[in-house]
């Protein structure tokens, strides 16, 4: 059935089994006026199985949740007070759609706390942190759900946090709760962590940073090493060969013979110079080999 088919239907003209139905279609519908006038003919004819109030209770829940509050006063005039299964709520409900200007500041307030934005870099907004102190002495259950949040809502305020996790412990006492209880105490602990984590992660990458720049500088003094010690193979090897040439040459005459020693004896010792030369080089680079190594040992301890 059709909502406006449904609207022309007079409850009193139904039968026992339709009259529910008919609520039920109602309700789907969003009809809540015809929905009640449904449910009091259905509370006149009980049937067999006898009504029960709470489709009242149900229906009233429904009406406030979409603001109707005519049709909620009717349904409540109806009805007592005691047939409902947990009156507070529905008098707050009431109280929240009767006297909307009670909550306008607290809504501003928690407005402006979910506006708040870290990664665009907006200053921490303090109104959750507020709300948990005004409502500290008048209604402490309340103080606690604002600190509470505020924790949650702003896990990197150290000193915040540990203010309102007393105030928290503070509140629980004066409600005769165990101070120690409160589920925030977990996440508390999980923040203390986790912030202890991080600042460990960050020394190990300050650590990390440092071990590789200085792996990457031993790699380039190392490489010039290896350069330079490319260079004073080539000159020696050059300088072998100019020797050899030179002592298979014959010699003329004493004098040349005298002169062509001369000659041989300081090419002999470049030699030896650049022999020396080379193994200075060569431990040298062994040396940083082994620093290297080291370098990356410590390096691979850190990055576990």
């Amino acid at each position: 059935m059709r909502a406006y088919e449904l609207k022309k239907l007079d409850p009193t003209q139904l039968g026992e089994d339709q009259i529910f139905a008919g609520y039920r279609t109602a309700l789907t519908y969003g009809l809540r006026e015809l929905a009640f006038q449904m449910l009091l003919e259905c509370e006149k004819r009980p049937g067999k199985e006898g009504f029960d109030p709470g489709h009242f209770e149900d229906l009233i829940r429904n009406v406030l949740e979409a603001g109707e509050i005519e049709l909620a006063r009717n349904i409540r005039d109806h009805c007592d007070d005691n047939a409902w299964s947990d009156p507070h709520s529905i008098q707050f409900s009431f109280d929240l759609l009767e006297n909307p200007q009670r909550y306008e500041l607290l809504e501003q307030e928690c407005r402006q706390s979910l506006a708040w934005n870290k990664d665009a870099g907006m200053v921490a907004d303090e109104s959750l942190v507020s709300l948990a102190y005004h409502f500290e002495r008048r209604y402490p259950a309340m103080a606690v759900m604002f600190a509470r949040a505020a924790i949650a809502s702003y896990p990197d305020n150290a000193l915040d946090n540990s203010l309102l996790l007393d105030l928290i412990r503070g509140l629980r006492s004066d409600l005769d709760l165990d101070l120690w209880e409160d589920p925030v105490e977990e996440l508390f602990d999980w923040i203390e962590d986790r912030t202890r984590l991080e600042k460990k992660t960050q020394t190990e990458n300050v650590e990390i940073k440092r071990l590789s720049e200085k792996l990457e500088d031993a790699r380039t003094d190392l490489n010039e090493k290896r350069q330079s010690l490319s260079g004073m193979v080539q000159e020696l090897r050059q300088s072998e060969k100019k020797l050899e040439k030179a002592q298979h040459l014959g010699a003329q005459n004493a004098q040349a013979s005298q002169g062509h020693y001369s000659e041989s004896h300081g090419k002999d010792e470049t030699l030896q110079r650049l022999r020396r030369q080379v193994g200075n080089q060569q431990a040298e680079i062994g040396e940083q080999q082994k620093q290297r190594a080291e370098l990356r040992k410590q390096l691979a301890i850190e990055r576990r």
